[in-house]
């Protein structure tokens, strides 16, 4: 792991330098340019915003440049959870950001590095369970979890001509993690993501596609130090599982191994009234789970198909106001095939050739969005007040098949959640503060279980039950949150040092009223 996190800390030094020229060479820069909002205005000026193609940071509305530096603390706790989930979280870390245009190029770049500690966490024993992957390890001691990641993008886009317009956009995370109590997990995740696009430019109509490939690996290896035995859980959906003694632990190591390729093609045009931007988005991924070292043992096949549309209008917006409609639209299937033993079998090597797979995991979900939006600027970059309203409604059917016999769990749900922004500006202060709720309802939920008592001794019902309670219930959140910024001179440039503040609380309706709270601090500075 530390030859892996060699280039992420390489990274930070590069960004952070480059940053910090950013700032120092930008005398130029008014506060427009270093405010609580700059970043979050300028996406919501350009339909662009929602692009995954590179090539679109080309029609960004910037000059110069300018970025973001903060430390940051997050923390979340509660009794209201999914099964794999932890009750509590304590989490701090560095993020760090920075736009530039120079000549035909503009330039994009990021970097997080957190460190997070999640507490009382039992039946997992992976770094990140519900990442759409229903296979997945675990053990019933629990305890704690630490867990590290390194986070970058690097985004490129260039000009060629008035017509062509060229992008490129790579992506590089890595993570690690670790429980400290029998039978002790170790994880390692590495995560490569590019995305080459074009756009070209007809002056009130352009055309632009992208290509994408991403490559994710996770590593789990487990240590015993106490010599006791346990048991590792092999989770594959709906509480189903298979068990085995950790006296074997070689046996116990596995990897998920992903490859994702897909594409989108997009379309933006305006007139006198308004702006819009359509992109339709199509994705595959192919995740191999195996077991063992010396020998190993394909658990699962999992294909995932994803379809994203994507439609934004921008109505009337000026210097003084935005006006934004975004629509979206998303279908994702995910299929989960086993190797399942044929009694015709005689002798099983663990390979496709010689052992028949059948799908006997099935997902499908689709999700409705609409979100409007409404800001009124002091200027370029200041907010003077703003809402944001959202609506969703999501589907989801899962089914796990025992051949013939089956799982099944579907829930519908409808949300609306809603933010109100002030601002305030006075001489070199600016503030920014928010309020923001939500509701969610829940309708035609199915839970359906086998009755076989033989079959059940293979499933896990508290894992269903609260999964199911949790994405069935009725819930309100209700949160707010604080920006303080003061702009100061460093070698007679400006900055802006800033100090934020959040809460959260969701409430759900189960009984007994389960909570979650989430907590957070930022204190940095805009360039």
């Amino acid at each position: 792991m530390k030859k892996r996190l060699t280039i992420p800390v390489y990274m930070l030094l590069i960004v952070f330098s480059s940053n910090t020229l950013m700032a120092v060479n930008s005398g130029s820069d008014t506060l427009k340019c270093s405010s609580l909002s700059a970043e979050k205005l300028l996406n919501l000026k350009t339909v662009w915003s929602e692009s995954s193609n590179a090539a679109s940071l080309a029609f960004f509305d910037f000059d110069g440049h300018f970025g973001e530096a903060y430390f940051g603390f997050h923390n979340a706790n509660g009794d209201y959870r999914l099964f794999q989930a932890h009750d509590q979280s304590n989490q701090y870390g560095f993020y760090s950001n920075g736009y530039m245009k120079q000549g035909d190029w503009k330039f994009y770049g990021n970097f997080n590095y957190y460190n997070a500690q999640e507490k009382d966490i039992k039946w997992v024993d992976m770094i990140e369970p519900y990442n759409g992957n229903p296979y997945s390890v675990g053990d019933s001691i629990g305890g704690n979890y630490w867990k590290e990641y390194f986070k970058m993008q690097g985004k490129v886009a260039f000009s060629l001509n008035k017509l062509i317009s060229l992008g490129f956009d790579v992506r590089y995370d890595a993570g690690v993690g670790t429980k400290r109590k029998d039978p002790r997990p170790t994880n390692t995740i590495t995560n490569f993501d590019i995305r080459p696009g074009v756009v070209l430019n007809f002056d009130k109509i352009k055309l632009g596609a992208n290509f994408r490939y991403q490559g994710e690996k996770e590593d789990l290896d487990f240590n015993l130090v106490t010599g006791n035995h346990y048991s590792i859980f092999y989770f594959k959906g709906l509480g189903v599982y298979t068990s085995e003694a950790s006296t074997a632990v070689g046996l116990n190591d596995s990897y998920t191994e992903s490859n994702l390729y897909g594409g989108s093609v997009q379309i933006a045009f305006h007139t006198r009234l308004f702006k819009n931007y359509t992109s339709v988005n199509f994705d595959k991924k192919v995740t191999d789970i195996q077991r063992g070292a010396s020998d190993p043992l394909q658990i699962a096949l999992v294909d995932n198909y994803i379809t994203d549309v994507n439609s934004v209008f921008l109505f009337g917006s000026n210097e003084k106001k935005i006006n934004r409609l975004e629509l979206s639209y998303l279908k994702q299937k995910i299929y989960g095939l086993e190797p399942v033993v044929e009694p015709k079998l005689q002798q099983v090597t663990y390979q496709w050739s010689t052992v028949a797979k059948y799908t006997l995991y099935w997902n499908e979900a689709s999700e409705y969005n609409v979100n409007y939006s409404y800001y009124n600027l002091f200027d370029a970059g200041s907010i003077n007040w703003g809402a944001k309203i959202n609506g969703k409604v999501r589907s989801d059917k899962t089914t796990y098949y025992f051949v013939p016999e089956y799982n099944k769990l579907e829930y519908n749900q409808f949300a609306v959640d809603a933010l109100l922004e002030k601002g305030f500006v006075c001489k070199k202060w600016e503030s920014l503060f928010s309020v923001n709720g939500g509701y969610r309802k829940s309708f035609g939920n199915i839970l359906e279980v086998v009755t076989d008592k033989k079959l059940l001794e293979s499933v896990r019902m508290d894992f269903i039950n609260k999964d199911f309670n949790y994405n069935t219930s009725g819930l309100w959140q209700v949160g707010a949150n604080a920006k303080v910024g003061r702009e100061v001179s460093i070698n007679h440039s400006p900055i802006q040092v800033f100090l934020e503040a959040g809460y959260k609380m969701v409430v759900s309706d189960l009984p007994g009223n389960p909570k979650w709270k989430i907590a957070e601090v930022k204190l940095g500075m805009n360039f």
